[in-house]
């Protein structure tokens, strides 16, 4: 089950990318049969250059999302003085992720991002 879990949750998970988009914030389902918590500072990014930054801003509350429930998860990354729109070789941490039936929150995967470009 838990291999059912980690694959959704890395899918899922691949919306969240789509939240630094202002303006921008798809729903991330919970298609398991438990409750599922997402704590947004366990996300992070991984730089092209290896450095891990973390979430900008200060702690946030948690979202439960009920079995088939959704939530639009939005996060934030700011790294002085490089514009993150040119950074490639980035990849999103999703981490944070536990559920009613294991309360241990764990990194569910990394997700490659592609440099949009600056505007």
């Amino acid at each position: 089950m838990f291999n059912a879990k980690r694959g959704l949750l890395i899918a899922a998970s691949a919306l969240a990318l789509w939240a630094a988009v202002p303006g921008c914030g798809p729903s991330m389902p919970n298609k398991t049969q438990a409750f599922m918590n997402i704590d947004r500072d366990g996300f992070a990014l991984r730089t092209g250059d290896g450095r891990v930054l973390r979430r900008a801003g200060s702690v946030h509350s948690v979202y439960t999302l009920p079995p088939g429930g959704a939530h639009e998860v939005f996060v934030d990354f700011r790294d002085p003085g490089n514009d993150m729109r040119l950074n490639s070789g980035a990849a999103l941490i999703v981490g944070g992720i536990s559920f009613s039936t294991d309360p241990r929150p764990r990194v569910v995967g990394e997700i490659p991002l592609v440099p949009t470009g600056a505007r």
